[in-house]
């Protein structure tokens, strides 16, 4: 018969007196680092995902808005749906029939996102599976269209709602962590320079992920399931490889935004 522990939670006092108390007895299967180390892992690759969204939207608008090439491959995996409406406005702003190079000042996007991936993760624990089903709305606005272009700022807010799965074996125990969570997304004046072929990357703003969810840890034979909240924000600039920090409750990390892994938390 397999030990299950449920552990409610009530008030964010709660939350931190129980995580305290559970790690200093070692009755929890999970730290609240390690929690926050595969919150920010699953969130820095939505996070990823979301700049090439912002690419992508650019892209679909075709000749409306030239220069939009982007020198990294960052269209969904195979088999996602992605379902994008948009709306274009002039410098009024008034909405247009139909996009224009010249006479068009902010375009609004609405996105939808549903998909899975699958890969390997390294963490505290060793090399590990991780598995995420994204289901994601946006609604993205780009500006700085009009007139000569010499970069565009992106703004928006989205709600996500996904399912992440970490597995592996450490010390020769099996053990798995399925976190189900929700999320409010904002995107602030993240802004691209021009022309995309030298300026691949963010030059400022930032990305916010406010994250709720629960978690059902297995270790061995033993069970436990969490609650928790976190904040995760990436600032940018990104560098020239496309890393960037990434902080979760005042743990700092970096993304790499072309791999979607984060690494060097501390």
């Amino acid at each position: 018969m397999k030990q299950r522990t449920f552990l409610s939670l009530a008030t964010a006092g709660a939350v931190l007196a129980l995580s305290a108390c559970s790690e200093g007895t070692g009755t929890s299967l999970t730290s609240e680092a390690e929690l926050s180390e595969d919150v920010v892992a699953a969130a820095g690759d939505a996070i990823a995902a979301d700049v090439g969204a912002m690419v992508n939207n650019e892209v679909s608008v075709g000749a409306a808005m030239p220069g939009s090439a982007h020198p990294s491959n960052l269209t969904p995996p195979p088999g996602w749906t992605v379902v994008r409406t948009m709306v274009c406005f002039d410098a009024t702003p008034t909405a247009q029939a139909a996009c224009d190079a010249l006479t068009t000042a902010s375009i609004q996007f609405n996105v939808s996102i549903d998909g899975s991936f699958q890969r390997s993760r390294q963490s505290p624990r060793g090399t590990e599976t991780m598995s995420i089903a994204v289901h994601r709305d946006r609604q993205l606005t780009v500006s700085g269209l009009a007139g000569t272009e010499t970069f565009r700022v992106h703004n928006g807010f989205g709600a996500s709602a996904d399912t992440a799965e970490f597995s592996g074996t450490h010390n020769g125990v099996d053990h798995s962590r399925i976190a189900r969570e929700t999320s409010n997304d904002t995107v602030n004046a993240v802004r691209f320079n021009l022309p995309r072929g030298t300026n691949p990357w963010p030059v400022s703003g930032s990305i916010v992920r406010n994250v709720s969810g629960t978690v059902d840890i297995t270790v061995g034979e033993r069970e436990e399931t969490r609650s928790y909240t976190r904040r995760v924000e990436v600032t940018f600039p990104a560098d020239a490889q496309g890393n960037v920090a990434i902080n979760i409750n005042g743990r700092s990390c970096t993304l790499n935004l072309v791999t979607h892994v984060v690494a060097n938390c501390s």
